[in-house]
């Protein structure tokens, strides 16, 4: 079985650096703190594609994963997982 007609796959890597990220103080829940060195790496699929000529499908999947990349208080040290950074994500619209 071949593609449909006028289907696209692409696929990409992502690597996000970010700096003076909001993030809930480890030591006071109730505050935000300004934070730097946080980095995510992913892959990214994504499809394309007309089951009829009235119909256009895209659908995708991420992998990603987030990391504190320096020590940013004894609670949050480097390696740690970026709250809020979903690690697998799907979506599908018509």
């Amino acid at each position: 079985m071949g593609h449909p007609s006028g289907s696209v796959v692409h696929r990409r890597r992502l690597c996000l650096d970010r700096t003076n990220v909001v993030i809930s103080d480890p030591n006071d829940a109730t505050r935000s703190i300004l934070v730097d060195g946080q980095r995510t790496k992913g892959f990214e699929l994504g499809v394309t594609g007309s089951p009829t000529p009235a119909w256009t499908v895209i659908g995708g999947y991420a992998i990603q994963h987030g990391r504190v990349r320096q020590n940013l208080s004894a609670t949050a040290k480097a390696g740690a997982m970026v709250a809020q950074v979903p690690e697998h994500a799907f979506s599908v619209w018509n």
